[in-house]
């Protein structure tokens, strides 16, 4: 009788010790999610040399779907859009096989996606890409992958709108069904950023800036050119922030973000930042501006606008992030020096010019940066549950560049739990989903 006291002693002691362990000891790093395609990741290949995604998105119903670009040898290229069922594998009412190409004149290319997004109450795809060098294009696709015949100014489904460079992003607003293509103007000295408004059926709305385009130019353009506006998203007011990454090509080749906030007819909402505006980069330790690619944008429930993207650190790859307050100046509460950024050494070495990145239920940040998943809390620490360092390496399958992180949506709302990332892997679109520790 004794011995058995004392081994329900022992056990209860056992069950103490691991209740009081903490959460990190149990708790798995980010990880695949088994569930999805091939233990958690799917490849798929377009005929031709190769192709990717360059964005992502979760639908509504759970499906992933991704837009990109398939070329050949010859150097001609298509749009390419796929959509994933829940579990991964190719959706067949989708297109052909869960894929839609477009079969543009090879004349007037090359032709790529770089947006995709779902107009509220709908299962139609808008994207957004480049039709040609100096056009952003507009698509819409219907639920079954097809060209929709009823949206577009030029011909079935499509929208092409010469704006001196190609559509970088794209925004549907959620209150009267709009379309934003973000872009930047190669004819004019700096670059300015664009931003074309659509009606809801694909024709240009005039109205909207002047004769249909907002042209933004804040910087000196001498010694600064844009490389476009790289990402959008909707204020409650019905307007827009977005940013861009600023190339010192002019002087010593920096690269710093450009983030800007229009009202709904195109103008630049004075009271943000400065007159509209507000320009961030990095400076190192030596005293010198950092280079940096900023390349992805979140925004949360309070408005604070978070960039980050790829750069060299003091001590080599590192992932630079900035955050605004709602007001358009740099958050105090971001990073421990007051500054509003943070630098987050480690990455592998590569000047990757895109990536991904999501916001998270704690108002923190994921981003995916060539073969490197990084996650930041609020206050722009590393989240050591996500992995060591805050980060993922994804070894399989090889060669693995993000160009997109999107959270599952359920239901109920966002997903902290899931992530899905997309991409290429070699030669072909590459698409997965992660399980994220949950928040504590």
């Amino acid at each position: 009788m004794q011995g058995r006291t004392r081994l329900a002693a022992l056990a209860a002691a056992f069950v103490a010790l691991a209740l009081a362990l903490p959460a990190s000891a149990s708790a798995r790093d980010a990880h695949l999610d088994p569930a999805f395609g091939d233990g958690g990741w799917v490849t798929t290949t377009i005929p031709g040399e190769g192709s990717l995604a360059y964005a992502g998105i979760v639908l509504r119903n759970g499906k992933t779907a991704v837009a990109g670009q398939a070329f050949d040898d010859n150097g001609n290229s298509q749009i390419v859009v796929a959509r994933y069922r829940r579990d991964g594998t190719p959706d067949p009412g989708f297109g052909e096989d869960g894929v839609f190409t477009s079969s543009f004149p090879e004349a007037d290319g090359p032709f790529l996606a770089t947006s995709i997004a779902q107009p509220r109450n709908s299962r139609k795809l808008v994207i957004g890409g480049g039709y040609g060098q100096g056009s952003m294009l507009a698509l819409r696709l219907t639920h079954g992958g097809r060209l929709d015949g009823s949206f577009g100014s030029d011909g079935p489904g499509k929208t092409v709108v010469p704006a001196g460079g190609i559509g970088q992003s794209l925004m549907v607003n959620p209150f009267d069904g709009s379309i934003l293509l973000g872009g930047s103007n190669a004819n004019a000295n700096g670059r300015p950023m664009v931003v074309a408004r659509l009606q809801p059926d694909g024709t240009p709305d005039t109205g909207y800036g002047t004769g249909g385009q907002a042209q933004i130019l804040f910087w000196n353009p001498t010694l600064a050119a844009s490389a476009g506006v790289s990402a959008m998203y909707p204020t409650p007011a019905g307007g827009m922030v977005g940013f861009g990454h600023l190339d010192y090509i002019g002087s010593d080749g920096h690269g710093s973000a450009g983030i800007f906030k229009l009202t709904p007819t195109g103008q630049l909402v004075q009271r943000y930042g400065t007159a509209g505006h507000t320009e961030v980069d990095f400076e190192l330790k030596t005293g010198v501006p950092a280079f940096w690619f900023p390349c992805a944008m979140g925004v949360d429930g309070t408005g604070r606008v978070t960039v980050t993207g790829d750069g060299t650190g003091n001590t080599g790859s590192a992932l630079l992030t900035t955050r605004l307050t709602p007001g358009g100046v740099p958050d105090p509460t971001f990073g421990r020096a007051g500054t509003g950024t943070v630098m987050t050494e480690g990455l592998p070495d590569g000047d990757f010019t895109t990536c991904g990145a999501t916001g998270t239920a704690n108002d923190g940040l994921i981003a995916g940066v060539g073969s490197t998943l990084v996650h930041l809390t609020a206050r722009g620490a590393r989240r050591s549950a996500f992995g060591p360092g805050g980060m993922v390496e994804i070894a399989q399958p090889q060669n693995v560049a993000v160009n997109a992180v999107a959270r599952v949506e359920s239901h109920r709302g966002p997903d902290s739990r899931r992530i899905v990332v997309a991409g290429s892997a070699g030669n072909d679109i590459y698409v997965a989903r992660y399980l994220v520790p949950p928040p504590r």
